[in-house]
């Protein structure tokens, strides 16, 4: 998919949201960013080209407030769509 079709495309949507820990053309875009952490704020694991898997411990705390995946979905929201109108 081209740049341009997928900017119409999120352009076309009710509504945006995006987490991201950076600016980007995405979050330019978006109704509503959800701050996230970055890899050293968040405990995970990561894989390499060889595919050797990783565990990083996080150094630091997330900033404000920034969310560690997956929690960074939950912010006290109440779940919408035709299920719970």
């Amino acid at each position: 998919m081209s740049d341009l079709r997928l900017e119409e495309a999120l352009l076309g949507l009710d509504l945006l949201v995006v987490q991201d820990a950076f600016a980007t053309p995405t979050t330019a875009l978006a109704d509503v960013v959800l701050p996230a952490a970055t890899w050293g704020e968040k405990t995970g694991t990561f894989t390499n080209v060889d595919r050797t898997v990783h565990l990083a411990d996080q150094a630091v705390n997330p900033p404000g407030a920034a969310r560690a995946d997956p929690g960074g979905q939950d912010h006290g929201l109440e779940p919408v769509g035709p299920a719970h109108l």
